[in-house]
């Protein structure tokens, strides 16, 4: 092999190895000034992205021991490396996605160790993120004590009205 090719195969095999998780994407007619937009925003998330080949890929994955064949993808394979929550920089990508009108195309990615398909993938995508979850479980909890009081004071309210409706029985 080639000096450079073994410095890319190296590069690659050093990105999936320094993060547990990365997507592949299928890249259809990303323009550059797309992808260096899709690249900053990647990289604000602590994520990166870089074009491949795919008898690079296929190397680095046979040496890696991953579980798919780049070599049934169609077209340009982007590998986009996720940051330490690999959430946000997945649902940056899908909406890059959806505002190019589908120019990249999830095709499948290792997360948290696990390999995925693509409609896993798109399906995580529609996941609340951490801090969206966070929300949410706060809202909860912040409801118990609101309807708790709300039963103790109908409660309250209601004992008067059982003693006025006893008295006008009475009268």
């Amino acid at each position: 092999m080639r000096p450079e090719k073994q410095l890319l195969l190296d590069e690659i095999k050093g990105m999936v190895a320094e993060h547990d998780s990365f997507v592949l994407v299928r890249n259809g007619g990303l323009a550059a000034n797309e992808a260096t937009e899709l690249r900053a925003l990647i990289g604000d998330r602590g994520g990166d992205m870089e074009i491949v080949r795919k008898s690079l890929l296929h190397r680095a994955a046979t040496e890696l021991s991953l579980d798919f064949s780049p070599y049934d993808l169609q077209g340009h394979v982007g590998m986009i490396v996720l940051g330490d929550d690999p959430l946000p920089t997945m649902k940056v990508v899908e909406k890059f996605s959806s505002d190019i009108e589908g120019k990249l195309e999830f095709v499948c990615g290792r997360i948290d160790g696990e390999m995925y398909g693509a409609k896993e993938i798109e399906r995580m995508t529609k996941l609340p993120s951490r801090d969206e979850m966070r929300a949410q479980i706060l809202g909860l909890i912040d409801r118990i004590p609101s309807a708790f009081v709300g039963v103790l004071n109908s409660l309250l309210s209601s004992i008067p009205s059982c003693i006025d409706q006893k008295v006008k029985e009475k009268s």
